[in-house]
């Protein structure tokens, strides 16, 4: 298909999956007196906690997943929402400060730009809007949408088996993404994938983290449009996560995390109103932590270590209310036990909630998980961070860097919002460590699969705050020295430009956007080319254009229940979510097989002389090969060799059924 029929069901995708994320949760929220953008900000998280319990409750029910089962589930949520919502009536709506409407139409222009952007930057380095993303985890991803789409099932217990493990053995896989993207009624894996990618680039992550900043900033109003404006400037996020890494789910949790924040600060302000009585202000800190933890619970229904992403940000601010009201009030040694055994008491619920659901073997194995990516050099990270050198190189981002160290600066000597310096700088640790080789310390990330690309994709959370506070800070040092030359004198030639701390600031953020689009926005073309463009892919090929255009052909060459063995390795990878057949191999690698997958992963080339591989395929299923004769022998870490499925003799015992190119379809006939 071409791009102009591809628009309609790819905006059409997008459209819907934003209405799918954000209208339900921002429906429960206001049910529970949550109002404006905090409402609209927190939607998706507690839209997804509908969505992942509602996921395992259908399976348990034998129902199938989609709206008709999610509206069975949606009216109690909703009565539960509306109860919670009696229970706070007496209590002031839990809401941002408002926001001018000068700066609200200032914020939507910002929001928009910044979203034209980074769509022109993916957009221009796709081959079409349904091109497949060639990156380990997007086969993953686009197989296990097609999964729960043919299935009916989105639950975390088991849903994707076939694509993530061995059928049958009920794993753990965080599927929320794959069943929120089954939701949208038209348009193909492709387009739904690269569509909902998008979305959540630049309509929830922009959303969350102008929440969070008009939480965290409420009496600089004009820094949501500073944010809104740069929120697609780093690399690391959403660009990074999204495209280059795609790590979907995870980047979808990681999205949530600003408004989640932004709930934190807002709730914790909520109960320190001395005005108020004890009793008023323990109702309100507990009614809110109930709003919180339905938000922080859906958060980590997306995927799991995003409640340890949430906490690199929430663990500063936390620990310095605490210290403040520890400070504030005299200590005794009651005090102190009760202290401690609370804290005490929620590590046992957290161990003994996590043994029974299952979550303790899930939470060892990605502990233990063994990285392949090569370590690298602590200063490398740093550097690398700091400057943002993902699309650059040296010097890197130099104007979007200096307004983050000068909000360093700023909140350390005005002595506020040190919490943010601190998981700003807590965020580069981590980083640092998971990149950096191997020892105990490194253990620490560990939550994070000791990914430093997942590290690094948290970044952007603080570092947009602290810009904005560096933006306000240059603003106002440029329009102070404007006014000291120029005092009586009306602004002329350049100097309008900073005649006013509105303009000045309106500058600074300029020369931030065009320096990221100077320096980042042909790389981001290039980078975004080399994962989607068969053409700049080289050894990293799995599909190719003649891949595709026979994949595409598939459901009018074979029956519905045909099965189809190829490499997955290659453009077979993709037979389930392009061809819409039942493939043997959903993955990339040979892991995690059956006896019978593995004697033919390693054996098929001996089909004319191996009585056992005709009796697996038969075992199978299996009547089909698919074959693309241009494939190079790659070899992938960690997986098993898979060259006897390319190097199969097909001059005898196989029927040619279709071709595009060096891509061939056979009727495997040397077992009849």
């Amino acid at each position: 298909m071409t791009w102009t029929e591809q628009v309609p069901s790819f905006v059409g995708a997008f459209v819907a999956v934003s209405a799918i994320l954000v209208l339900p949760g921002a429906a429960l929220a206001w049910l529970a007196r949550v109002r404006g953008l905090l409402a609209w900000a927190l939607g998706p998280a507690l839209s997804a906690l509908l969505y992942g319990l509602a996921g395992v409750v259908l399976d348990r029910l034998g129902l199938a997943w989609g709206p008709t089962g999610l509206l069975l589930l949606a009216v109690p949520a909703g009565l539960v929402a509306a109860a919670l919502g009696w229970w706070r009536r007496h209590d002031a709506p839990l809401q941002t400060e408002p926001t001018p409407p000068a700066v609200v139409r200032a914020t939507w222009a910002a929001a928009v730009l910044a979203a034209v952007i980074l769509v022109a930057g993916i957009c221009a380095g796709m081959t079409d809007l349904a091109a497949p993303l060639q990156v380990r985890d997007a086969v993953v991803h686009v197989n296990g949408l097609e999964m729960v789409r043919q299935q009916g099932n989105a639950s975390m217990f088991g849903a994707l088996d076939a694509v993530v493990s061995s059928p049958g053995s009920g794993a753990f896989y965080p599927t929320l993404w794959h069943g929120v993207l089954a939701l949208v009624p038209f348009g193909s894996a492709g387009v739904v994938s690269n569509a909902a990618m998008l979305a959540v680039a630049t309509v929830l992550w922009p959303l969350a983290m102008i929440a969070l900043t008009r939480a965290v900033l409420p009496a600089q109003p004009w820094a949501v449009a500073v944010v809104a404006a740069l929120s697609t400037s780093f690399s690391f996020f959403p660009f990074g996560q999204l495209v280059l890494s795609a790590q979907w789910p995870n980047g979808l949790g990681a999205a949530m995390i600003p408004a989640v924040l932004a709930a934190t600060v807002l709730w914790i302000r909520s109960w320190h109103d001395r005005s108020e009585s004890t009793r008023d202000r323990r109702r309100r800190a507990l009614s809110g932590a109930v709003v919180l933890a339905g938000a922080v619970g859906g958060m980590a229904l997306v995927h799991p270590n995003t409640i340890f992403s949430y906490l690199v940000f929430a663990g500063p601010l936390l620990l310095a209310v605490a210290w403040r009201v520890w400070s504030a009030r005299p200590r005794s040694r009651r005090t102190v036990t009760w202290v401690v055994l609370a804290a005490a008491g929620l590590v046992a619920v957290a161990v003994l909630a996590a043994r029974a659901t299952g979550l303790d073997r899930v939470l060892a194995d990605v502990m233990g998980y063994q990285q392949i990516l090569p370590s690298r050099s602590y200063s490398f990270t740093v550097s690398r961070l700091l400057a943002d050198t993902t699309l650059t190189s040296l010097p890197g981002n130099l104007v979007l860097t200096a307004l983050v160290l000068t909000g360093v600066v700023v909140l350390v000597r005005e002595r506020r919002l040190r919490w943010v310096v601190l998981a700003w700088g807590l965020t580069i640790v981590l980083a640092a460590l998971a990149g950096g080789p191997e020892n105990p310390l490194r253990g620490l990330t560990g939550f994070w699969y000791k990914h430093v690309f997942r590290l690094e994709a948290l970044y952007p959370v603080s570092a947009l705050l602290l810009a904005a506070v560096g933006t306000g800070w240059w603003a106002q040092r440029l329009w102070a020295r404007w006014a000291r030359r120029h005092r009586g004198d009306g602004p002329r030639g350049a100097g309008r430009l900073v005649s006013s701390p509105l303009r000045a600031g309106t500058a600074v953020v300029v020369a931030a956007l065009v320096s990221s689009v100077v320096l980042g926005l042909p790389a981001m073309v290039v980078r975004s080319a080399g994962v989607y463009d068969p053409d700049h892919l080289g050894r990293r090929l799995l599909v190719s254009a003649d891949d595709r255009r026979l994949l595409e052909r598939l459901p009018d060459l074979v029956p519905p229940d045909a099965v189809i063995i190829g490499d997955p390795n290659a453009g077979a990878v993709l037979i389930s979510s392009y061809g819409h057949r039942t493939p043997v191999y959903y993955r990339i690698g040979a892991d995690w097989l059956s006896p019978d997958q593995r004697l033919l992963a390693l054996h098929l080339d001996d089909i004319g002389e191996n009585p056992e591989i005709c009796q697996a395929l038969d075992r199978l299923g299996v009547e089909y090969l698919y074959l693309n004769s241009a494939t190079v022998d790659l070899t992938r870490p960690n997986n098993m060799p898979t060259r006897a499925l390319r190097a199969v003799d097909t001059t005898s015992g196989f029927e040619l059924v279709a071709s595009e190119g060096t891509a061939h379809l056979f009727r495997i006939t040397a077992c009849s």
